[in-house]
């Protein structure tokens, strides 16, 4: 793939965010999901060029687009706890184990309702669309056309490094910031590959399906550490119901865990160096 090429597929990527977030209904939790995963590809390709360019712009880039999707990932938490706990409560048996999930879903609801409220009152999709664009127009006017297809595979192997790293961090010491390092770094693991490897055949599509999949458990593991600090919080709530629920929850992290770590071994089997020769013939 041409670094130019790159340049033009990142841009898109990051436009594309600001438009969702620009229209009327910007806040509707489809609108933040496609925002967030538009964000999330552009840092990944803001990653694979970053030895394209001076790394002050990247800092920089990187830095903006990561502002402009805090606010939407909390946006994005509140809604998918709460399906988590409608998932939970219609399986539930037992009058304290509803009472409980009852309340923990009024609780979530009502930290929904408030942050759309401050979100809208705000304006803050379209302040986050306005500082998205302006990312945008400066990612396009940079001179990349000269840089080679190297700069690229140099950025892949980085992320592929610093992923294989978390991950072997996180198996030793799975701490929820060891277990959420390791899926942010899946991710942008995934989302770079997604970028250069559209094309790349069997292999490629096998490598994008263990990315993704080791993301998207560690995510759900993520989802449910949230979940628990929330549990924490309802102190009103009988202690024996909160400890067994927490419980529950405990044990399907454990599950999570287990099958993103043996999904990651055999995605982050190879050295650096070894993965990058791999992928170089994608890249040409």
């Amino acid at each position: 793939m041409q670094v130019s090429r790159l340049q033009r597929t990142l841009c898109t990527a990051v436009t594309n965010s600001a438009q969702l977030l620009s229209r009327q209904h910007a806040l509707d939790s489809e609108a933040v999901h496609n925002a967030r995963k538009a964000l999330k590809r552009a840092r990944a390709g803001l990653r694979l060029l970053r030895d394209a360019e001076n790394r002050s712009f990247y800092i920089s880039d990187n830095a903006r687009l990561r502002d402009a999707a805090k606010p939407l990932g909390r946006l994005r938490d509140e809604v998918v706890l709460l399906e988590k706990v409608g998932g939970i409560r219609s399986k539930a048996t037992g009058g304290v184990n509803r009472k409980l999930l009852a309340a923990l879903q009024h609780r979530i609801e009502a930290d929904c309702r408030r942050l759309h409220t401050e979100a809208r009152d705000a304006r803050l999709p379209q302040a986050k669309a306005k500082e998205i664009l302006d990312v945008a127009g400066g990612i396009k006017r940079r001179p990349l056309a000269h840089q080679k297809s190297g700069a690229i595979l140099a950025g892949l192997k980085r992320i592929y490094r610093k992923g294989r790293a978390a991950m072997k961090l996180a198996g030793g010491k799975p701490t929820d910031l060891n277990l959420h390092e390791a899926r942010k770094q899946s991710k942008y693991l995934f989302h770079a590959l997604e970028l250069v490897m559209n094309d790349g055949g069997d292999r490629a599509r096998k490598l994008l399906k263990r990315s993704k999949s080791v993301g998207e458990k560690l995510g759900d593991d993520h989802d449910l550490v949230l979940l628990e600090e929330r549990l924490s919080k309802l102190t009103s709530q009988p202690s024996r119901a909160r400890t067994a629920l927490s419980n529950h929850l405990d044990k399907h992290r454990r599950k999570l865990q287990k099958k993103a770590f043996r999904r990651a071994r055999v995605l982050y089997a190879k050295k650096p160096k070894a993965f990058a020769a791999l992928l170089a013939s994608n890249l040409d």
